[in-house]
Order: structure tokens, then sequence, then C-alpha cells
């Protein structure tokens, strides 16, 4: 598990950085805040999808609740990249607001399957 540094978001050009992720990253995160993830895969394709944690139990607006898979571990996760992520491309997600990810200050990314090429950037507050 790996705590992701949140980069912000400013008119002045900065230059994005990305880290390899794990089964279990975290990044810190306020109540009512958007935050907008970037992933980008290598020449390996993963072979699962990838969620972040609800920790409420709480359905969030516009989630659509899904039969778990691995590494989701409840039905109200936040699917983020489902089933596999293609070689060399690119997604991005907005999680608008954290809230019910929430806890202890931290969201909870769950990324399964073979991660061996798949980085992600995070940024915000949006």
């Amino acid at each position: 598990m790996a705590l992701l540094t949140v980069q912000p978001l400013a008119m002045l050009a900065v230059t994005d950085t990305y880290a390899a992720v794990s089964a279990s990253d975290t990044f810190a995160a306020s109540t009512g805040q958007s935050y907008v993830l970037r992933y980008v895969n290598g020449g390996t394709a993963t072979t699962a999808a990838c969620y972040v944690k609800n920790q409420q139990l709480v359905v969030p607006t516009n989630a659509v609740p899904v039969i778990p898979a691995t590494p989701a571990v409840g039905a109200l996760d936040g699917l983020i990249i489902a089933t596999t992520f293609p070689a060399t491309t690119t997604r991005m997600v907005l999680i608008n607001p954290v809230d019910n990810y929430l806890s202890g200050g931290l969201v909870t990314l769950l990324h399964g399957g073979t991660l061996t090429t798949l980085t992600v950037g995070v940024f915000g507050p949006c």
C-alpha cells in the first residue's frame, strides 16, 4: 500500500507525475472536494478491475452498484476500470465528491490483477 501524492491543479503548467499502483493505495482528501485520477498503462494489460472503496456504505450520486469482483469488497465500491485495462492506454476519472469514499481523511483505491506497468496520478482538489 502506498500513500499517493495529490498534485494541485493550477493555471501554471507543471509536470504531472505518476506512481506505480499496488493492490491497495490511498490518497489524502477533504470532505466536499473532487479529485481527478489519471491512469496510464504501459506495455502490459491489467487482468482485473480497479475500484475506489466506499467507506460510508451509501450509494454515491450517479453511481451504479456493481456485483463485487476482485478486488472490490462491496457492492457500493466505485468502479474505476472494468475487467481489464489495455496496454498503452490512458483513462481519467472524476471522483465528485469524495465524501462517501473518505475514511480518516484518506481515499482507498483497489487495483486487481496484473499491475506490472499501471501507474496513476492524483490531481485536485477540483
